[in-house]
């Protein structure tokens, strides 16, 4: 069963440490990636989460846990001199139109790929 792995005095904090994957049994990772992967409906995964549920543990607090909180990825700035970033634009061969994305290599990656006659 889930407790959490949490020692007691976490459990007490008001500001909670940021969990990782040690701290939740495999299974449970497994069905998340199966959501992320659109492998099953969030409602499959919160059935499936539920027998991890213990304590005043839910499985949508579960869920939250679970999911990753993109706000703490690193952040480089757009003009950081080591790397080459630029919006670009693709064709959706699917039928949805353009793709719009953010594109950031080093320049040390640039530097390679043009000298083998490849492009950004």
């Amino acid at each position: 069963m889930l407790m959490l792995c949490l020692k007691k005095h976490q459990l007490r904090s008001a500001t909670m440490p940021r969990l990782t994957a040690k701290d939740f049994p495999q299974e449970l990772l497994d069905y998340y990636d199966y959501y992320a992967h659109g492998k099953i409906s969030k409602r499959e995964f919160l059935n499936l989460a539920a027998k991890y549920a213990v304590g005043g543990m839910t499985a949508l607090a579960l869920f939250d846990l679970l999911k990753p909180n993109y706000a703490l990825a690193t952040q480089v700035e757009f003009t950081d001199p080591e790397i080459v970033a630029e919006y670009i634009t693709y064709p959706s061969p699917n039928g949805h139109g353009e793709v719009r994305g953010y594109l950031v290599i080093t320049r040390k990656d640039k530097r390679q790929n043009a000298s083998r006659g490849g492009g950004a």
